[in-house]
């Protein structure tokens, strides 16, 4: 399928590819098993498509929260997961 959408930042380095993605919101998560489902699930679809795009090279997806100058890394684990929220009715969101 298509993805739509419009990656702040791509940093493509010779072994990975580093996609950030600004926030502005004023509630920053503590974590990333904090970040609201709409996010995780937008940052999968960008990392499934680069993984697409750059199947040579890692994917890196991160958020940086404006209001904290916060870098938050998403692992491949909670990004795997939301996929699967995303395309399977009742799956469950992992915790810490």
């Amino acid at each position: 399928g298509r993805v739509f959408g419009k990656i702040d930042r791509l940093i493509v380095a010779a072994d990975h590819v580093l996609a950030i993605d600004y926030k502005t919101n004023s509630v920053v998560p503590a974590s990333e098993y904090e970040v609201p489902e709409g996010l995780l699930r937008q940052m999968a679809a960008y990392s499934a498509a680069l993984s697409a795009v750059y199947p040579e090279k890692r994917t890196e997806p991160a958020f940086i929260w404006t209001s904290s100058t916060t870098f938050m890394p998403l692992s491949e684990h909670i990004l795997r997961t939301a996929y699967v929220r995303a395309t399977t009715l009742d799956a469950p969101r992992p915790s810490p």
